[in-house]
């Protein structure tokens, strides 16, 4: 299970959040051209799919499964910041190695295409976005744009604003 929790610009902060739970069926995906490497698309477009998940700024999460031995090229738009998270195998990023699971290997707006080579089986995250530029302050679970916003939510929650946990044991 992977959980995605995306930032949102200021003025959508305090609309209601969403939970979106996906499993692979509904998720499109197809093999790179001429590969038996594949991805699926979460939320974006690429390479004429177009993920279930729709964010409020420009996003795109990939998913994507390596085969041994083959190069595919990812073009990311250049205004996008982006990063790749290893979740297993071995891969070559634009010629470097990443050979630790569970690697993150962020790229700040560094050009637009990524060539991943796997040496053996390996899948790993795609997650890119444009920045959104605006000060991230966080308290526990909030994440605002101030401490006044960070105080505001926490009073929401303890009024049951944001909804009620009913335990039961």
């Amino acid at each position: 299970i992977i959980q995605f929790w995306v930032n949102t610009p200021s003025q959508f902060k305090m609309d209601k959040a969403i939970y979106i739970p996906l499993q692979n069926r509904h998720i499109p995906g197809k093999h790179f051209e001429g590969q038996q490497s594949q991805y699926s698309v979460i939320c974006g477009e690429f390479m004429e799919l177009e993920g279930p998940v729709k964010a409020k700024q420009d996003l795109l999460i990939l998913n994507i499964d390596l085969k041994p031995d083959e190069t595919v090229e990812i073009e990311v738009p250049e205004y996008m910041n982006c990063c790749i998270y290893s979740l297993d195998g071995q891969i070559e990023l634009n010629g470097t190695s990443v050979n630790d699971n569970k690697s993150l290997v962020h790229f700040n707006n560094e050009g637009t295409v990524i060539k991943l080579t796997a040496s053996k089986i390996s899948r790993l995250l795609l997650l890119a976005g444009q920045p959104i530029n605006e000060e991230v302050v966080s308290y526990g679970p909030f994440v605002m744009n101030s401490t006044t916003e960070i105080l505001t939510a926490i009073k929401d929650a303890q009024m049951g604003k944001m909804g009620i946990l009913i335990e039961e044991f």
